[in-house]
């Protein structure tokens, strides 16, 4: 069991690791998953190292589910990560994405005042730019679908604050998985 919890609260570490919106660069974020999956993968090596070590049964035996649990939370520290960082990266693709359709459009603007007040012998060339200038906008496909939907949404979504939730939730979890759990089954071992 030791071994087990150690393996849960480290997966936990993850989520001190850069959790400002500027700090989750690719490093950060490659040591986060790192993480993860090492504590996946250690966690996998326990199951399989006691299943061997126990006589096998056919029913679940307690410490199984506490296995199981404990993997559940560790499952659910990586995706709460995929989950941030993938808000993240959405946020910064559509900021950057309004930034260039503003410039672009600020762009024509310009261009259409300033070919108002000078027709000249340039025409073409202010005519030609313009339309390249439009074509370029309107080139700027935005996202897919689901991309669009998820950049009306992330403006009311912070990942930084999910990360910050989710280090009081999962441990707060943990622990009251392990009340139930060794109230329970220490119950249960007085009646037996």
């Amino acid at each position: 069991y030791i071994p087990t919890i150690i393996n849960v609260v480290l997966s936990w570490v993850s989520m001190w690791v850069g959790h400002s919106a500027t700090q989750l660069q690719q490093d950060i974020a490659t040591s986060r998953m790192f993480i993860g999956v090492t504590a996946v993968l250690t966690m996998v090596v326990i199951i399989t190292t006691n299943r061997a070590v126990l006589p096998t049964v056919s029913t679940v035996n307690a410490v199984d589910i506490y296995f199981i649990i404990s993997l559940l939370f560790i499952l659910a520290s990586v995706l709460e990560f995929v989950a941030v960082h993938f808000l993240l990266q959405q946020q910064r693709k559509w900021a950057a994405f309004v930034q260039t359709r503003e410039f672009l459009f600020g762009k024509i603007q310009q261009s259409a005042l300033h070919s108002s007040h000078d027709i000249d012998a340039d025409d073409d060339r202010t005519v030609s730019h313009k339309v390249a200038l439009i074509d370029e906008f309107a080139e700027m496909k935005p996202f897919t679908r689901f991309e669009l939907l998820v950049s009306r949404i992330l403006p009311r979504i912070n990942p930084v604050r999910i990360d910050n939730m989710c280090r009081r939730i999962f441990p707060s979890g943990f622990l009251l998985f392990n009340a139930i759990y060794w109230s329970y089954y220490v119950r249960v071992e007085k009646l037996l």
